[in-house]
């Protein structure tokens, strides 16, 4: 009876470390699966943005400028004189700011691409906590990004008729719901996980192999406080 109890006890312990370890490698899997959630969602808004971006430049090199020539050769109606009198309302100055306003999101959005290209490097090391961090980076320059776009349109209305800029805000948004959503599975992950790891016996595994907490997904909300200046 006693040898039963001494081959008994060091299985029983190693079964529970197995299942203890198991349980808590799920948690971790759908932590990292969470994460990917948060990836995709942020590579949609990039490629919205950017595409959103690439309509504006498309539009002051080009458009304007067409819009601008055929105008001089109508005549002077009185429907074309408020055709004019909008299309005015894009003068070589504020043409100027539109371009340097791009100028300066097109720079942020070569930083966000190196963040992206950052996390990746991230995921292969499995830094769960490293890839948060970046996409969170992300996540922030992409909200501004949208901001100025907004501003944008918001300073200059002839932008809307011609760019689709409402199309682009409410693709953009759909795909903040999506993102919301995302980050929202990946926080409820993060809560079992971490409160598993803290809790008996899962602790004494975890400690046992070095487990970390994970980070949760957090935001500062500053869309709504974001502003462009057109001095």
């Amino acid at each position: 009876m006693m040898l039963y109890a001494v081959i008994g006890i060091p299985v029983a312990l190693v079964v529970g470390y197995i299942l203890a370890y198991n349980r808590l490698r799920r948690l971790r899997i759908k932590v990292e699966e969470g994460s990917a959630g948060i990836d995709v969602a942020l590579e949609k808004r990039f490629d919205l943005l950017t595409e959103q971006i690439e309509a504006v430049k498309k539009y002051l090199s080009h458009e304007y400028k067409v819009m601008m020539d055929v105008t001089a050769m109508r005549t002077n109606t009185e429907q074309e004189e408020k055709r004019r009198q909008q299309q005015e309302e894009l003068t070589e100055e504020a043409i100027k700011t539109i371009d340097e306003q791009i100028a300066k999101q097109t720079k942020t959005m070569e930083k966000v691409k190196g963040q992206l290209r950052n996390q990746v490097r991230a995921s292969k090391n499995a830094n769960i906590n490293q890839k948060i961090n970046v996409l969170a980076s992300a996540h922030r320059d992409l909200a501004g990004v949208g901001a100025g776009m907004d501003a944008l349109a918001e300073q200059y209305p002839v932008l809307n008729s011609w760019v689709s800029m409402d199309y682009f805000q409410r693709t953009i948004w759909d795909s903040e719901e999506h993102l919301q959503a995302a980050r929202r599975l990946y926080n409820s992950n993060v809560s079992l996980y971490n409160q598993t790891l803290v809790s008996i016996p899962w602790s004494i595994v975890a400690s046992i192999c070095h487990m970390e907490k994970a980070e949760f997904y957090e935001i500062e909300e500053k869309k709504r406080n974001f502003s462009v200046s057109f001095d």
